[in-house]
Parts: structure tokens; sequence; C-alpha cells
């Protein structure tokens, strides 16, 4: 029988999981690029996002705004997907 709680209990924890190691990947990421510890870098990175979170209540959210702030990390903008997802 197929148990729809439990398919989606097991999803959510999957996703859970790709989000640690995309936030990881990315901290390691800028901490790379700009010089810096991981704990710095997670901070930046929780700038970055407050500044996007702020921007999508105002409804003002641009892709270029998440493209800003990939370029603003030091990081390629092949992370926007990334950012996107995390976000």
């Amino acid at each position: 029988m197929f148990n729809r709680s439990r398919l989606c209990r097991l999803m959510q924890a999957r996703a859970l999981s790709l989000n640690r190691t995309m936030r990881t990947d990315i901290t390691t990421a800028v901490a790379n690029s700009c010089d810096m510890t991981p704990e710095r870098a997670g901070e930046e990175i929780g700038y970055e996002m407050d500044n996007l979170r702020s921007l999508a209540s105002d409804n003002s959210l641009t892709y270029a705004d998440m493209e800003q702030a990939c370029l603003d990390l030091g990081l390629d903008l092949d992370y926007v997907e990334d950012m996107l997802l995390m976000f």
C-alpha cells in the first residue's frame, strides 16, 4: 500500500540533505575565492540571502539580483541556480 506521508518525509529529508551539501559546496567556493574562513563565508552568504529575501518580499527580486549576489560572493554565474535552490 502507498504511504504518502512516509514518501513526503523521505522527500523532505532528501531535499534537506541536498541543501546541506549544496550549502557546504557554496560556502567552500566562497571561502576559497575570497580567501576567508568558511565561517566568515557562511556569514557573507547569509547577508546576501537576507538581501535577496528582502527583495523577494517586496516582489522586486530579479534574476540579475541573483547574478549580482553570486558576483558579490566571488562565485561564477554557474552558481545562480544553486542559490535559487537554497533560497
